[in-house]
């Protein structure tokens, strides 16, 4: 979580850096994906901008969106094997901490 509030700003990793991370691909054809450098990139129910990737591996999955206009972070773990948080599941938690800041 900590570092993951570090992707906000430019300071731990460049500006340049951070701006290709989080802008989306094209595929060979020129078609915009919703995908930058290791990040899922698109607007949450509410409308706001999400940073999102998840991973699992035997024995657990996790789940991690950043807020990068309100500078919120969700990260969810379990050791759920075979499974894996839904994206709106987490954005609903998040979003209930966006709604109080």
């Amino acid at each position: 979580m900590r570092f993951d509030t570090t992707l906000f700003d430019p300071g731990f990793l460049k500006e340049e850096s951070l701006k290709t991370m989080f802008t989306p691909q094209k595929t060979m054809a020129g078609t915009p994906i919703e995908y930058g450098i290791g990040w899922f990139i698109h607007k949450s129910h509410s409308g706001q901008l999400t940073y999102h990737r998840s991973e699992g591996s035997i024995g657990g999955t996790s789940q991690l969106i950043l807020y990068p206009e309100t500078h919120i972070v969700i990260a969810l773990v379990t050791n759920l094997s075979g499974g894996t948080w839904k994206r709106e599941e987490v954005e609903a938690v998040a979003e209930k901490f966006a709604a109080q800041k």
